[in-house]
């Protein structure tokens, strides 16, 4: 029997992690650093927009900072984690190993297409690139 798992972040993969852990880094490189659990109250479940506007409440400086740029400036640090960090969620794994030994199974980091708050249809940002790599899990 053939089955087709279409994967939405948080049932295979997460990267939420990754992302709260990259806007910590953008802000510390912006000369703010801010504890994890911040930044964890800020990004889970919260769209952008959100993030962003608590972003320059606590941090008016950084008001500055179009939303799109700052969120193209937290993509370069998320890529950077999402290439040395392994997103798959065990249970998971587990599951589709113990379900399907005799198949081969492939995962791809999910991430947007463009950074979260990038306005641009037509993002330009050189972080940006569709890479597909199928991992045997």
């Amino acid at each position: 029997m053939r089955a087709y798992l279409f994967d939405l972040d948080g049932t295979i993969t997460d990267t939420d992690v990754i992302w709260i852990d990259a806007l910590a880094d953008t802000l510390a490189a912006l000369g703010h650093p801010v504890p994890t659990s911040w930044t964890m109250e800020i990004v889970y479940g919260k769209a952008w927009s959100s993030s962003y506007a608590r972003i320059v409440e606590r941090f008016p400086d950084l008001a500055s900072i179009p939303s799109d740029e700052l969120a193209h400036k937290s993509d370069a640090f998320f890529q950077a984690r999402v290439a040395a960090t392994d997103v798959r969620i065990p249970g998971t794994i587990a599951l589709i190993r113990r379900s399907a030994p005799s198949s081969r199974t492939a995962r791809r980091a999910s991430r947007p297409a463009r950074p979260p708050g990038c306005a641009s249809s037509r993002c330009a940002c050189p972080t940006i690139r569709r890479r597909t790599s199928p991992r045997r899990t």
